[in-house]
C-alpha cells in the first residue's frame, strides 16, 4: 500500500513538472505567435498595412472595424529602429511589443502635441551608446528614445476612422508612417536625422 502510494504521488509530480514545462515551452516554439503571424505582410523594419477588419475576419485578435492598422516588425540588430509618423488629426496610437506580443510601450494623441512624433528604439546596449550623445544634446526634446526589451518586436499604429470622410486622411496618415533601422549596432546618432 505505501509503496503504491509513492508511486502515485511520483506519478503526480511528473506529471506536475512536465505539464508546467509544456506549458512555459509552447508558447516559445510556436510557430503561429504574433511575429509570425505579421511575417505574411512583409519584410521586417518597415510599416504594412493591414486591410481594413470586417466582423469574424481579423488578421490578429480584437482588431477594431472603425480603427485602421499598420505594422512595423523590428529586428534591432543592425541598428535603433526609427519610427516617424505624421500622423491623422483624429485618435491615434502606437504600441510597441515584443515578439511574444508582450506589451511594453504605448504613446496616444493624448500625450503628444502636433501631428508628427519620432520614435527611436533602442536594446539596453544601444541605449548605454546613445546616452553621452544625448546628454550634449544630440536628440531633440521631440524625439522619444525607447528601451525595448530584446533585438527583435514589433510596433502597431492604430488610427480611428470615425467617418466615411476621414478614411483618405487616415490612409493617408498610414502610408506616410516610416519604420527603418538606422546606424551600425551600438553606434546610431539619432540626433542627425
Amino acid at each position: 500500500m505505501k509503496t503504491t502510494l509513492l508511486w502515485a504521488l511520483g506519478g503526480l509530480i511528473f506529471g506536475g513538472i512536465i505539464h508546467i514545462f509544456s506549458v512555459l515551452w509552447i508558447p516559445m516554439t510556436a510557430e503561429k505567435d504574433s511575429w509570425t503571424q505579421l511575417a505574411r505582410l512583409g519584410p521586417v523594419n518597415a510599416f504594412h498595412r493591414f486591410p481594413p477588419a470586417r466582423e469574424g475576419e481579423t488578421t490578429l485578435p480584437d482588431m477594431d472595424p472603425s480603427l485602421r492598422y499598420a505594422v512595423c516588425r523590428y529586428d534591432l540588430s543592425g541598428g535603433l529602429l526609427q519610427i516617424t509618423a505624421r500622423v491623422p488629426p483624429v485618435y491615434w496610437s502606437v504600441t510597441l511589443y515584443d515578439r511574444r506580443g508582450v506589451n511594453y510601450y504605448a504613446l496616444n494623441d493624448r500625450l503628444v502635441a502636433g501631428r508628427e512624433i519620432t520614435l527611436w528604439v533602442a536594446t539596453p546596449r544601444q541605449l548605454l551608446a546613445v546616452a553621452p550623445q544625448s546628454a550634449e544634446g544630440s536628440i531633440s526634446d521631440e524625439r522619444l528614445l525607447i528601451g525595448a526589451p530584446a533585438e527583435i518586436g514589433f510596433a502597431v499604429l492604430r488610427a480611428l476612422v470615425p467617418g466615411p470622410s476621414h478614411e483618405t486622411v487616415v490612409a493617408e496618415a498610414l502610408d506616410a508612417t516610416r519604420c527603418a533601422v538606422v546606424g551600425p549596432r551600438g553606434a546610431a546618432n539619432p540626433g542627425a536625422g
